[in-house]
């Protein structure tokens, strides 16, 4: 194996286990509130502060690649990969929320 290719792996994955952010992050979008992530990793960090309940990442994954249709309740998907029935059911979502929004101000 070429060493120069070895050496490029060995590099990228070192920068992600310290921490920095690797070259293949993919978007995740919640379709229940419309809540835009730079990773799987980024959103299972925050899944307990925003939805309260801890969620993996192997989880999230496998829920953007559509084996399971949810995870207790909240549905991910990729951002590139979202189907025109995954845009209908987020704007409907989305609209939902705002007519809440504006009936708390009533």
């Amino acid at each position: 194996m070429d060493t120069k290719l070895v050496y490029e792996f060995e590099k990228t994955r070192f920068q992600f286990h310290k921490g920095d952010s690797p070259f293949n992050l993919r978007e995740v979008i919640c379709l229940n509130n419309g809540m835009i992530f730079k990773s799987s990793a980024e959103l299972s960090k925050n899944s307990k502060e925003i939805f309260g309940q801890k969620i993996s990442v192997s989880s999230i994954s496998t829920c953007c690649n559509r084996k399971v249709q949810n995870i207790r309740g909240f549905i991910f998907r990729f951002s590139s990969d979202l189907t025109s029935e995954d845009e209908v059911l987020l704007n409907k979502n989305l609209n939902k929320i705002k007519l809440e929004k504006v009936n708390n101000k009533i």
